[in-house]
């Protein structure tokens, strides 16, 4: 266990703000942004490759144009910045 909390703290320290990335919050990622950082963000939480989730957003952007950008929106909006 005590390996395992120092591998996290080692793979995820910030040399720029010295602080480790919180996976148990979801917030936008404000180091791996494209236009707000929720994508980011919700890819860090859940531990999906960023490209994916950006895919499955253009995914359903394209699907459910209107529900998809008032939910980024919103999303956006709500998130905090980490």
């Amino acid at each position: 266990m005590q390996y395992q909390r120092q591998y996290y703290r080692e793979k995820y320290f910030n040399n720029n703000s010295e602080k480790t990335i919180n996976r148990s919050i979801l917030g936008k990622d404000s180091t791996h942004k494209k236009i707000s950082g929720v994508c980011a963000g919700i890819a860090n939480r859940y531990n999906y490759p960023r490209w994916g989730i950006r895919i499955a957003a253009i995914f359903a952007l394209l699907t459910f144009p209107v529900v998809t950008v008032i939910a980024y929106f919103v999303a956006s909006i709500i998130m905090p910045n980490h």
